[in-house]
This record gives C-alpha cells, sequence and structure tokens, in this order.
C-alpha cells in the first residue's frame, strides 16, 4: 500500500541556528584573538635622558654611600643595603638614559640590550655592565642570606657610575628602534 501522506519538513526552532552561528564565529574569531593579544608589541620610544650625568652621578654616589654607612651601623640588613644600592643605580640609569630601568626586571633589561643589539659596538656597553651588575646582585637582593657584602656591592656600584660616560648616556635605549 502506498504511502500517499506528504509530511510537510521539519521545523527547526531558531535557537540552533543562532547557536551554530555564534559557534562559527568563536572559531574563527578565538585564534585571531589569541594572535591579537599575545603578539609581540613593538618597543615604545624611550624617552629623553632629563637629568644630567654629573648631577645624577652625585646624587647616587652619595647614596650609595649613605647606604653603607646605615649597613655598617646596623640600621640596614645586609639584604634591605643590597636591594637598596640596586634601586638607587636602577634610578640612575633612568635618569641618564631616560630607560625606566628602576621598574625593569633582569630579563626585560636584557630583553631591550638583545632588541638593540643591531646598534654600534659599544654603544650599549655600560647598559649591558649593568644588566651583568643586576644579575650578580639577585641572590643578595632576595636570598634570606648571602655571601657577599655590602661593601663589596657598593664598591661596584660606586664604579659603575663613576665610570658612566656620555656614551652611556647616547645608548641604544634612548633612541627609539
Amino acid at each position: 500500500m502506498p504511502n500517499d501522506e506528504v509530511n510537510a519538513p521539519e521545523a527547526f526552532a531558531a535557537l540552533w541556528i543562532v547557536l551554530g552561528v555564534v559557534a562559527l564565529l568563536l572559531l574563527v574569531l578565538w585564534p585571531l584573538a589569541v594572535w591579537f593579544f599575545t603578539r609581540p608589541r613593538p618597543p615604545k620610544p624611550a624617552t629623553v635622558a632629563t637629568t644630567p650625568i654629573p648631577q645624577a652621578r652625585e646624587r647616587a654616589l652619595e647614596g650609595i654611600e649613605q647606604v653603607r654607612r646605615a649597613a655598617a651601623n646596623g640600621q640596614l640588613s645586609p639584604r634591605t643595603a643590597h636591594q637598596s644600592v640596586s634601586t638607587i643605580v636602577r634610578t640612575f640609569v633612568s635618569e641618564v638614559t631616560g630607560t625606566p630601568a628602576d621598574r625593569m626586571d633582569l630579563s626585560e633589561l636584557r630583553a631591550l640590550l638583545r632588541d638593540h643589539d643591531q646598534q654600534p659596538a659599544g654603544s650599549a656597553a655600560p647598559l649591558t655592565r649593568v644588566a651583568d651588575w643586576i644579575e650578580v646582585l639577585y641572590p643578595p637582593e632576595f636570598a634570606p642570606q648571602t655571601d657577599r657584602s655590602v661593601d663589596q656591592t657598593c664598591d661596584e656600584a660606586v664604579r659603575l657610575v663613576g665610570q658612566w660616560s656620555h656614551s652611556g648616556q647616547s645608548s641604544p635605549l634612548r633612541q627609539g628602534s
């Protein structure tokens, strides 16, 4: 017996069409959003140094000596003294280069140096020495105990600040990119 009845097409709820379109959009937009928010950003142009080297140097050397005296008198723990000297040197670098070294960790400073390695030879040498010194200083800054003396750290900081020259001021870190 033939089936003479014809059934009308099944009607689907509009919700399924909307969900399908949303799923397709998510499938396409999710990888784009991940790429957009995780891509490397171009370096921001650094600000120009505002403090002349002699004034910044004098302030930094005075601060280092104050920390040395306070640590010798027992007013500062060795850990706090190391952190204070590191802050003074980073602030000095920030003042004379316009680079926010006082707000950068070691990996950020190294990355900034690496990004600018195409600059003339030796132009980033003072900053490379500062990054190397900061790396050596990390254990005494963050460890509860250290064998490194505050005097040794202060002596090295005085050398770094004292030897800073105009080549450090015109370092590639001040230039845009």
